[in-house]
């Protein structure tokens, strides 16, 4: 609900503090209702603008990292990158810069590469242990929610 003690500018810097924060719907949401009382305010306006785009690149993002997690575990599952990309259906020169940018962002080597082997690193290992079993969760999870919406003779011809 709109608080009409509350300047543009107020409204503005409230919605900053919630951008920092990384509370981009909340800020969004402030902006708008600043812009219900202040409809000419242009820092309001710019500021919707901003936050939408950091929500929108925060989503990409985290979708990007969330791939390079799982391109990992292919990698580090097969150690091998050619038969992680056929299974990803992308090339291996795509792993190989998926997984890169994930040692660029996690500032650790997880593989250690030469011409003829791939192996995991201390620190590659260790991600592997955590990381594995919670994509076989997730995997396992999303199988059983999807055979709950299946009829019943479906269930069992599948089976």
């Amino acid at each position: 609900m709109p608080s009409p003690f509350l300047s543009s500018e107020e409204y503005d810097e409230r919605a900053h503090e919630l951008y920092n924060e990384g509370s981009y719907d909340e800020a969004l949401t402030m902006l708008r209702e600043g812009l219900g009382l202040y409809p000419n305010a242009v820092e309001l306006h710019v500021g919707v603008g901003y936050a939408r785009l950091a929500r929108d690149e925060f989503a990409w993002a985290r979708r990007a990292f969330e791939e390079a997690l799982v391109a990992f575990e292919r990698v580090a599952r097969r150690l091998n990158f050619a038969r992680a990309a056929a299974e990803l259906e992308v090339t291996p020169n795509a792993i190989s810069k998926t997984i890169k940018t994930l040692e660029g962002q996690l500032n650790v080597r997880l593989f250690n590469r030469t011409t003829r082997s791939v192996g995991l690193t201390e620190h590659g290992a260790q991600l592997l242990s955590t990381l594995a079993p919670a994509l076989d969760l997730i995997k396992t999870s999303v199988q059983q929610i999807g055979e709950a919406d299946l009829p019943q003779e479906t269930r069992l011809a599948a089976e």
